[in-house]
């Protein structure tokens, strides 16, 4: 077995002016570190998520959030992992940074350089060029028909905060190549199937998810993450 481990940003807006990996593949135990530019041949820089967008796997010239993977080391053991993952040197130029949703859709800070252009989202128009989508459900005439029919409508802007669920047991994989058999901590099994069927290429069908006694997750072990 093999261990994976990663190189995270200090910074939650910045390019990625260099990598240097040199001194990690010196590293006792190190067998390979992974960056976007090796990804990218292979079509597996940047993959789908669950809300009809796209992130990327490991930073492909810039990062959006701290601690977000910039280069995998993969070594022999989990600490020789760890010893690569302080050999990379990774050179990095600080961008403005823009925390509030609301202001962000303001901003003239552009924060997806890859959505340059689009006007379109995931699930409509975009306002803005931090404006990923509007993800709305129901019946939009039958409900504003009853608003306007109302004799009293209260109005509320409700803003869900920024949260992490954080349970004991953590989240965690496995995988054999073996026709691709991939243990692990997740709700959705058959979301990850299909998510990683459309970043290999492999038939779903050809893809083997087992979940086993995952412990809590609130939520968080439903998404499949970049790392």
């Amino acid at each position: 077995m093999l261990f994976g481990d990663f190189v995270r940003s200090p910074y939650a807006h910045a390019k990625v002016v260099s990598i240097n990996t040199k001194e990690a593949l010196k590293v006792p135990g190190v067998l390979a570190v992974l960056t976007a530019k090796d990804l990218e041949p292979l079509g597996l820089h940047w993959m789908p998520t669950l809300a009809g967008d796209k992130q990327m796997v490991l930073a492909d010239g810039k990062v959006l959030f701290q601690g977000q993977e910039v280069a995998c080391v993969v070594a022999t053991g989990r600490y020789a992992a760890a010893d690569g993952v302080e050999a990379v040197e990774v050179e990095y130029e600080e961008l403005p940074v823009v925390t509030d949703p609301f202001e962000a859709l303001k901003s003239d800070v552009v924060l997806r350089e890859d959505l340059a252009g689009q006007t379109e989202g995931a699930h409509g128009p975009r306002k803005h060029h931090n404006h990923i989508f509007t993800w709305e459900q129901g019946d939009k005439d039958a409900t504003e028909q009853v608003l306007a029919e109302a004799d009293v409508v209260a109005e509320e802007m409700i803003y869900y905060h920024r949260t992490h669920p954080c349970p004991l047991e953590t989240c965690g994989c496995a995988a054999s190549m073996d026709k691709l058999t991939l243990y692990g901590t997740f709700h959705a099994p058959h979301a990850i199937r299909t998510v990683v069927s459309l970043i290999s290429g492999i038939a779903e069908h050809d893809i083997r998810v087992i979940s086993p006694d995952i412990g809590g997750g609130f939520g968080n072990k439903l998404g499949a993450y970049s790392g």
